[in-house]
């Protein structure tokens, strides 16, 4: 399920449209770049509840990384089957790290946690809502039919070429949100 990392009314503001007329295809957009997002990012935007992420020892090791942080809230710990209480962990809620004070993981672990960088769709960073902004404008706002230059009389517009990545812009303002190593 994909969940909205920005509003339709908040896109229409963004990009200065009045009525109902481009509603179904800015949602559309809406829709498939607030996914895409978060897929480039390598996390979750808005909070999700992972309710059974497993990572296996081959050795005794003191630390894990879950696949997404930051970490919200750890609800549960096993360790080949058994539940950890959690006072006997430390937990970097940034980075998703998770050291065991005394002993070692070893063999099977499964972990519940919450994570996300924001609870709700009000509470998405500013910076991600204007990337998302900028990617849909510029899809949105792309020259249809790939006409290159026009001329009429005196008058001329050449246009530049459309590149269907994502914007440099929207690219700065995501980067520190990325998830290391993608």
């Amino acid at each position: 399920m994909t969940r909205l990392l920005t509003g339709l009314e908040e896109v229409k503001k963004y990009l200065n449209i009045g009525g109902e007329t481009h509603d179904e295809v800015l949602q559309i957009l809406v829709e498939s770049l607030s996914s895409a997002v978060e897929v480039y990012l390598g996390r979750f935007v808005i909070e999700r509840i992972i309710e059974t992420e497993f990572h296996f020892f081959d050795r005794p090791s003191k630390t894990m990384q879950t696949n997404f942080y930051p970490l919200k809230e750890v609800f549960e710990i096993t360790l080949n089957s058994e539940k950890i209480n959690l006072s006997m962990f430390n937990v970097d809620r940034t980075n998703g790290i998770i050291r065991k004070i005394e002993g070692s993981f070893l063999g099977t672990v499964c972990i519940n946690y919450k994570t996300g960088i924001a609870d709700t769709i009000q509470n998405v960073p500013k910076d991600i809502k204007l990337a998302l902004w900028h990617w849909i404008k510029h899809i949105y706002l792309k020259n249809e039919g790939n006409i290159k230059a026009e001329t009429l009389g005196d008058y001329s517009v050449s246009y530049g070429e459309y590149n269907d990545s994502m914007p440099e812009i929207t690219l700065d303002l995501l980067e520190n949100y990325r998830k290391l190593g993608l």
